[in-house]
């Protein structure tokens, strides 16, 4: 489907629009999905235990720095985008969000016995902190609208490598150690590199967004 986004060149976006937060839902969705099914997994094998004071920290320090960067990103309204207080608020919730993700994929390492489970899911998170190093870059450093579209693009590929290997999680989750993945994976895979290689191409053959003549490539 072809999509006509006269606004997709502009440097000077405020903040994510309704499509960029439903979109950002489903990549943090993923990969909440995927580690929920490894401790359930690890759970049937462990005897349950009861959280001790630690966890109960980690967790009051994670929702304290999630509710910090959400206030940030109200905060930065599109009158202080580009100011220096913008910027600021910008870099504080980029910070906290790849942080987080950072954490998570060190807890992953660490807690994570399969080999295969632990790979993907490593995976998930270093897809996760490029997607918030690119979005830091578009607003915050580049005016060039050239080179924001071509960051809007990069988008991209964190959207679609973050569910492919969401689904290969779930697909590894109980198979012995040396085994090689699924050949019904295989397809997902390569159409995963043929969109992003789409995307990337797209202002070649605008075949995955349309924009006006004004703004289209020679």
């Amino acid at each position: 489907m072809r999509c006509i986004l006269i606004g997709a060149v502009a440097p000077y976006k405020a903040s994510p629009c309704f499509y960029d937060i439903i979109q950002n839902g489903f990549l943090y969705l993923h990969t909440i999905c995927a580690e929920i099914q490894c401790i359930l997994r690890k759970s049937e094998v462990n005897a349950v235990t009861k959280p001790n004071k630690n966890y109960l920290r980690i967790g009051f320090v994670i929702s304290l720095l999630i509710v910090i960067a959400t206030i940030c990103e109200h905060a930065n309204t599109e009158s202080i985008l580009r100011t220096a207080n913008g910027i600021l608020l910008g870099l504080i919730r980029s910070s906290i969000y790849i942080g987080l993700f950072a954490a998570w994929r060190f807890s992953v390492r660490q807690r994570i016995v399969p080999k295969n489970t632990r790979r993907y899911l490593s995976a998930v998170a270093f897809f996760l902190i490029l997607w918030m190093v690119i979005r830091t870059v578009k607003y915050y450093f580049v005016v060039d609208p050239n080179i924001n579209r071509i960051l809007w693009y990069c988008y991209y590929i964190p959207m679609l490598f973050v569910p492919l290997f969401s689904i290969f999680v779930s697909a590894s989750i109980g198979k012995p150690e040396n085994s090689r993945m699924s050949k019904l994976l295989i397809p997902a895979t390569i159409l995963t590199f043929i969109f992003t290689l789409f995307v990337l191409t797209n202002d070649f053959h605008q075949l995955v967004f349309a924009f006006p003549e004004l703004y289209s490539c020679p």
